[in-house]
């Protein structure tokens, strides 16, 4: 059984990602480390891949990266078979630090496969950044709160 711990990145460098990397490396996860990049440059690809973490190169444009790399996650975990058995983890990077195995802490939550999902605690409709992705992603149509506003 191997866990997966997968981000996506788009227009990052090494600056924007280091302590994805480092916590990662550090916290005690042994499984696999893979982050899908867009339009991220030569050297950020080398330090990445120097750090122990895969890279998946998509070249298609993300319309919206934080809706879009769930389908990259699907596509790369279909193209690589992942064991039904393993955990994936899939987080941001950008400000997401891992302080101990994420692998670890699902194993003393949960005894068989599942999905656990996290929340920052707040509504869509009360935070800017969570309204404007949520309509920017499934249109004016969709969004449950428009009558609120």
């Amino acid at each position: 059984m191997t866990n997966i711990v997968l981000g996506a990145i788009s227009n990052y460098n090494w600056d924007h990602i280091k302590y994805w990397v480092n916590s990662l490396n550090s916290c005690g996860f042994t499984g696999r480390k893979i982050l899908v990049c867009y339009n991220v440059d030569e050297n950020t690809i080398r330090k990445i891949n120097a750090f122990g973490v895969e890279v998946c190169i998509v070249d298609n444009e993300p319309v919206n990266i934080c809706v879009d790399r769930f389908f990259w996650y699907y596509q790369l975990l279909n193209h690589i078979q992942a064991d039904p058995h393993s955990f994936v983890v899939a987080t941001d990077v950008r400000d997401v630090i891992f302080q101990k195995d994420p692998i670890a802490w699902i194993r003393y939550l949960i005894y068989m496969p599942r999905i656990v999902a996290s929340s920052e605690g707040i509504k869509y409709k009360d935070e800017v950044w969570g309204r404007e992705n949520f309509k920017h992603s499934y249109t004016d149509k969709t969004w449950p709160y428009r009558d609120w506003e």
